[in-house]
């Protein structure tokens, strides 16, 4: 499963491309609106952020899954409105405590970002989050993504929210109407706003802010064709579900998709002169499309672990291999473990583990986290402990005799660092938070 939600290191509100994408087809655009807000509002996941419009609980859910299963978040979600009810209650609590409440849900630097949100939330507007994109994407740690998921679930706006799964799913629904949009963020986000089902009345407030982003009238959306701005929040939700569990990245369930008939993709797949290539064996997309299925085919998209490759017109995504899905998730796993992000987790698990207050010297942490280590791999693991040190994950301290100490962010160290981290007190149900920091996925 691919991940449903960007991960939004930088804040900022990235510049549409200059290059429209191509407006859509006012006909194929209202069909495709009506078809699949009738299919989500006939039966849909039934999620509890979207049982709420508290801003700060839809921030939360939103920054949790970004790169996270939803069987998984659940849970923490509810733990974490449950511990820290409003941005104050966060803000109000330390560092190293929000970094051990959030395992195990891995990429840690995203409790660092919350908590700072929430901090930044209560200093500069009161302990509420602004109404507007423009307002939201003030806040450090706040990106496109996260603003935009704001402001629509929250606040109502009509706003496009583009991840992982609006984007393959609209990207094959109108890969003959902008066939760039599949590999180019910037047209990505032209499309879905193209495709948001917003009145002409809407469209032109969103426009009159300010101008930095592209609202959904700039990209060719007809009035009167489409559905009321109110649908905004259900066609949004409506894609993600779509793309969670029918437009699949690996094996795309065709024949219970409520728009087969309009899709783009599936009309190529089913094609007779259709192409099927499969990933290469580091999991990166075939490159010897040349001469096959009667002409050249050109790559399109390399959607995380399936690979796809167009029509031999270029035109469209082909359909994904068997071979390549198997292939790819072989190789995602080899990869992850014993990579960097694998010991950056690993790290701050031990850490996790450590009373409160404690702290641990390099040798000792080495150890922990990989048996075979020694001193010649000071180097390798100083300059990982830097960088988590720089993302706001752990704090850097020379202890007795001058050895190098290591703590979550706020812990008083002790003048002779803490020996071995404790083990669980009893097996978790969950992956190690250090095993999962690397991984991606939700549905």
């Amino acid at each position: 499963m691919l991940p449903n939600r960007p991960s939004e290191p930088v804040p900022g509100d990235a510049a549409p491309a200059a290059e429209p994408c191509a407006a859509l087809p006012p006909e194929k655009r209202a069909a495709v609106q009506q078809a699949i807000l009738a299919w989500y509002r006939a039966g849909h996941r039934d999620l509890p952020w979207r049982r709420t419009r508290d801003p700060y609980a839809i921030l939360v859910s939103e920054v949790m899954l970004q790169q996270t299963q939803v069987e998984r978040v659940i849970p923490k979600y509810l733990e974490c409105l449950a511990r820290y009810p409003t941005p104050a209650a966060l803000a109000a609590a330390p560092r190293a405590e929000v970094i051990r409440a959030w395992a195990p849900l891995g990429y840690n630097q995203r409790a660092v970002r919350l908590h700072e949100i929430a901090r930044q939330a209560v200093e500069r507007f009161g302990g509420s989050l602004p109404p507007t994109m423009d307002g939201l994407l003030l806040l450090t740690g706040i990106g496109r993504y996260t603003a935009a998921a704001v402001a629509c679930f929250a606040y109502g706006q009509p706003e496009p929210v583009m991840d992982t799964n609006v984007r393959r799913v609209l990207g094959r629904i109108f890969a003959a109407d902008a066939p760039r949009a599949a590999e180019d963020d910037r047209l990505a986000w032209r499309l879905a706003a193209a495709a948001l089902p917003v009145r002409a009345a809407a469209s032109a407030g969103a426009e009159a802010g300010g101008g930095k982003r592209a609202g959904p009238a700039a990209v060719g959306a007809e009035p009167g064709a489409s559905p009321p701005a109110g649908d905004a929040y259900d066609w949004n939700q409506a894609l993600m579900d779509l793309g969670a569990t029918i437009c699949l990245a690996r094996a795309p369930r065709c024949p219970v998709c409520p728009v087969q008939g309009w899709c783009s993709a599936r009309a190529a797949w089913f094609a007779a002169d259709a192409v099927q290539l499969p990933l290469t064996h580091d999991g990166g997309p075939y490159a010897g499309a040349e001469g096959q299925a009667g002409g050249p085919a050109r790559l399109l998209v390399a959607d995380g672990r399936a690979a796809y490759a167009a029509r031999s017109n270029g035109a469209v995504p082909a359909r994904p291999s068997r071979a390549g899905r198997a292939q790819a998730r072989s190789v995602k796993s080899e990869r992850f473990e014993g990579s960097r992000r694998w010991y950056r987790g690993r790290i701050v698990d031990v850490l996790r583990r450590l009373p409160a207050g404690a702290g641990m010297d390099l040798a000792s942490l080495g150890r922990e986290i990989r048996p075979d280590f020694h001193a010649g791999q000071l180097p390798w693991l100083q300059e990982l402990v830097q960088a988590l040190a720089r993302d706001g994950l752990i704090e850097v301290a020379e202890g007795e005799g001058g050895a190098t100490v290591v703590a979550l962010p706020g812990e008083q160290r002790p003048a002779k660092p803490a020996g071995p981290a404790p083990s669980p007190a009893e097996p978790s149900p969950w992956p190690s938070p250090g095993e999962t920091e690397g991984s991606a996925g939700r549905a």
